[in-house]
């Protein structure tokens, strides 16, 4: 049986920096024979990268490890180690790969909200970047294509209000 590969949504403290305001991403999950687990490398070079982070979001990040700190702590778990998980189960190792889905399906559910995935989360992110004026260069390296059609082909999604703003100015531009 070939490992399926996803998108490795668990960081350790290696993968993370927190200080510098940057995410290296350099590992992913693949579930192998029987569910077993396995931390491999990215299935490309461009995969491994390091993604800018703004202060607030790594602020929270810090908050988080200070929490599970504390929480682990009660389990019986040292957390203070390089190599601890950032997002880990109550016997300190990795979810399982559909954990993350549930998770956000239960959420969903009980607020009435719309489904989305945790990979859903990632077309919105790409979305919300385009959206901002982000180059396509820029958002590929963000998410690790080595291909830039594959940023064009799967993310490039003009929002209705894109589309009418990019008449508006076509307009705009043919009246002078």
């Amino acid at each position: 049986m070939v490992p399926v590969n996803r998108s490795c949504w668990l960081l350790n403290g290696r993968i993370l920096i927190l200080i510098h305001l940057t995410i290296n991403i350099n590992k992913t999950l693949t579930r192998g024979l029987n569910n077993k687990i396995i931390v491999q490398p990215t299935k490309t070079v461009n995969g491994r990268r390091m993604i800018d982070m703004d202060y607030d979001s790594i602020k929270l990040l810090k908050q988080w490890k200070m929490y599970q700190a504390q929480f682990m702590l009660k389990l019986g778990f040292n957390t203070n180690s390089p190599d601890q998980l950032v997002f880990s189960n109550t016997r300190n190792n990795f979810y399982l790969i559909n954990v993350p889905n549930e998770r956000m399906r239960n959420v969903q559910k009980r607020n009435g909200l719309k489904r989305i995935t945790v990979h859903g989360l990632r077309h919105t992110h790409c979305s919300i970047l385009f959206s901002m004026g982000a180059s396509i260069k820029d958002v590929q390296a963000r998410l690790g294509h080595t291909d830039i059609q594959t940023t064009m082909n799967i993310y490039a999604h003009v929002t209705k209000e894109e589309k009418k703003d990019t008449a508006d100015k076509f307009a705009k531009f043919m009246e002078n």
